[in-house]
């Protein structure tokens, strides 16, 4: 994702949901539209077309799941970060949507204003979530007080084991770095390692696939 400027697909059947994620967009200086679609294929025939940097996904489209549209977005446009935006929030859906890619789940509850700090916080590493998500992801990696036992031949080093402490924490790779006292590039060569490792795309995935494994 460009860090000076972040091109943004939003994809909302709902005429009134649409129209408000468009303006919110308008209204920041460093955000731009790259497109708005109303289903699917409207979705993928812009995505071939425009340049995006994020994509803003509704789960409920009526020619398609928009946690599907997750992985055809990504193999159409790999540098480009997608997050749910829905109403959904039944734990089936945020753990489909983080394995096809999603990188972070919001309810549209609490898009409104937030929607471009949200925003804002993909180009800064983050990975925006609902607070009602967040503590569902929280529980999850809990596993109620039990960890699973450690899976063996997952070879993480030392240093990627706390790069993605510090991701399991909330922290953007700035501030992980800032914590472990290395530049943000390096963390992000770490992450890069920990995805390809565990067979993931992103960091709230490899937080799951982490804590799944007993990893953390």
């Amino acid at each position: 994702m460009s860090e000076a400027h972040c091109r943004i697909l939003v994809v909302e059947d709902d005429a009134e949901w649409r129209d408000l994620f468009v303006s919110l967009i308008a209204t920041a200086d460093d955000l731009s539209l790259a497109g708005a679609a109303g289903n699917c294929s409207e979705a993928m025939a812009l995505a071939a077309q425009t340049d995006f940097d994020a994509a803003l996904v509704d789960v409920g489209l009526p020619d398609g799941s928009g946690i599907d549209l997750v992985a055809a977005l990504h193999k159409e446009n790999p540098e480009a970060d997608v997050v749910i935006c829905t109403v959904f929030e039944d734990e089936g859906s945020v753990m489909a949507a983080v394995q096809q890619g999603a990188i972070g789940y919001i309810l549209k509850e609490n898009a409104g204003a937030d929607l471009v700090q949200a925003i804002r916080s993909l180009k800064a590493g983050g990975a925006p979530l609902s607070p009602r998500i967040a503590r569902y992801i929280l529980r999850q990696m809990s596993g109620n007080g039990v960890a699973p036992p450690p899976e063996t031949g997952v070879p993480l080093s030392a240093r990627e084991l706390e790069v993605l402490q510090r991701i399991a924490e909330g922290m953007t790779l700035k501030q992980a770095g800032a914590a472990l006292g290395i530049a943000e590039s390096t963390v992000r060569t770490h992450a890069k390692s920990i995805y390809y490792k565990l067979d993931v795309r992103n960091r709230s995935a490899a937080v799951f696939e982490a804590a799944r494994r007993g990893l953390i």
